[in-house]
């Protein structure tokens, strides 16, 4: 069940005036639930709605006007009986204790049950709020009695269900992680305040079901860390009341925007372990990150992504712990060799980091020297053959749909496309005077650049290829006797191909240019 958040403003917006008046005036108001079955909570950028009556409990946690919450109820259950909802112990007595504060009493044959919510929001557009819950058990009886308390949540966080995260973070804690927005719950420990027996991560609705099947449940202590699915969680309490005697518990739901870790693999030119404005970073590396929160040596939570284009990556809406990046070495470009990472080579392709809450690390970046000649290249001739048997034109028709999905473009201003593998066939190979493009154009099978253009496509052809890993990864970060790298030299080609002779280095003209792309194309042909 979800409550939008319109409804809950619109259902207790004259409630709530009377509630600031009280508050202000010092009283309480004091409501048999029949009188009003929704109370909401407002506290700076944050509203809550508390359904006394309902098995939801908690039905609505909005956060800058966003939906964080789907559903959050208690339930308990006396020695070894089924479960039951706390509403079943009868009609509550409903206290709004102040415009951010709401009490409700669960009066049953055998125990009374006080559940009081404190909502805490932070400044607007901050994402921060959070709910405090306290709840008084008092055993009503004259004899000593089991009392199981459970509390199950399932939160939607930034309302997009099914694409949450969620890890125990410790033994009182547990966190959910989607978009920005970090979610713990956390049970405090000390004083009357018991820690939690046993408590279960998983996808809902699993946990809700057992405790609404006839059999008395114990939650699984399940550990095991949820990515991106339909996340849900509870926890358990297993309280022994003596006679009269009463138990005070008293928790948290915690919104908080996250931190992360990131951000760059690189090719290290120099091999001075050092990243330098014009060293470029490696796409397509594999990064996995591990988390263990608890600092007991296993792992809680782990997931991975690529570097793009610039050898970026980052892992965001992280909650504080420590952390594991490493990079996957079968990912890295054929004879990659480490310069550097944060904590040293000791511990090679792996930093460890420890991140405070809401803390950014963008420091955690490996740098890598590579081989000279492990690559491949072809030249106009091969890369425009007819494809047969394992030749360059039949490793581009077997690839083309593959490395280019949308056809391969080449120049900046004026552009050449390409749709298929045939038509690139038909251009290549080109001859004639370098030139640049005067005009756009798809398919052709010719262009006023001469052979400047089918220079440009060949190698665009060999980079791309080996930025996909179909052949060795790597050609576009070797540095030249003239200080760049192949990338360098085809992104300039590219520029002056589509008109920009201004880009070309003082002294270096168009055929200059066309006699680089030329011998980067013979430098390693056919490997």
């Amino acid at each position: 069940m979800k409550v939008r958040a319109l409804n809950v403003r619109r259902l207790t917006r004259g409630f709530m005036n009377l509630a600031f008046a009280c508050a202000i005036a010092g009283c309480m108001l004091l409501l048999p639930v029949g009188a009003q079955a929704s109370y909401s909570l407002l506290s700076n950028n944050s509203a809550i709605s508390f359904n006394a009556a309902s098995v939801l409990g908690l039905d609505g946690w909005f956060v800058d006007g966003v939906s964080q919450l789907a559903q959050q109820s208690w339930y308990y259950r006396i020695g070894e009986t089924a479960e039951l909802p706390l509403v079943s112990l009868g009609t509550p007595t409903v206290r709004q204790l102040a415009a951010n504060a709401v009490e409700a009493t669960y009066s049953g044959l055998y125990v009374d049950v006080v559940l009081r919510y404190t909502l805490t929001g932070g400044p607007e557009g901050s994402g921060n709020s959070t709910v405090a819950e306290m709840m008084r058990i008092r055993n009503k009886t004259a004899a000593p009695m089991a009392f199981h308390l459970f509390e199950y949540t399932d939160l939607d966080l930034n309302g997009t269900p099914g694409d949450d995260s969620a890890a125990q973070l410790n033994a009182t804690t547990i966190g959910q992680w989607d978009g920005a927005i970090i979610s713990t719950e956390t049970a405090s420990v000390g004083g009357m305040t018991p820690t939690p027996n046993h408590w279960e991560v998983g996808v809902a609705p699993s946990t809700l079901n057992k405790l609404n099947d006839s059999e008395p449940t114990t939650l699984a202590d399940a550990v095991s860390s949820l990515d991106r699915t339909n996340a849900a969680f509870a926890f358990q309490w297993d309280m022994n009341l003596a006679a009269g005697a009463s138990q005070i518990l008293s928790k948290s739901k915690t919104l908080l925007r996250g931190g992360a870790i990131g951000d760059t693999v690189w090719f290290d030119a120099n091999s001075d372990g050092m990243q330098d404005a014009d060293e470029p970073g490696i796409e397509g590396v594999t990064v996995i990150l591990s988390a263990d929160f608890n600092n007991d040596g296993a792992v809680d939570y782990t997931t991975s992504m690529a570097t793009d284009g610039d050898g970026f990556y980052m892992f965001a809406n992280l909650p504080a712990g420590h952390y594991a990046v490493t990079v996957d070495e079968s990912t890295l470009p054929a004879g990659a060799t480490q310069t550097y990472d944060l904590d040293g080579l000791d511990t090679p392709n792996r930093a460890s980091v420890d991140l405070a809450t809401g803390q950014v690390n963008t420091d955690v970046d490996f740098g890598y020297v590579l081989p000279v000649g492990s690559y491949t290249t072809f030249t106009q001739g091969g890369w425009g053959s007819k494809p047969h048997g394992n030749n360059p034109g039949a490793l581009l028709a077997a690839n083309f749909g593959t490395v280019f999905p949308a056809g391969v473009t080449i120049g900046v201003g004026n552009q050449l496309t390409f749709t298929s593998a045939k038509a690139i066939e038909d251009f290549l190979p080109q001859g004639g005077k370098p030139a640049v493009l005067k005009a756009s154009a798809t398919n052709p099978t010719s262009s006023a650049a001469g052979v400047l253009a089918g220079q440009v496509l060949a190698l665009k052809l060999s980079v791309s290829f080996s930025n996909t890993g179909i052949t060795s990864r790597g050609l576009g970060w070797v540095k030249l006797d003239n200080g760049m790298t192949v990338s360098q030299v085809l992104a300039l080609a590219e520029k002056v191909l589509g008109g920009d002779t201004c880009a070309l280095p003082r002294g270096m003209s168009v055929s200059d240019l066309n006699s680089i792309v030329d011998g980067i194309n013979n430098m390693y042909d056919r490997g």
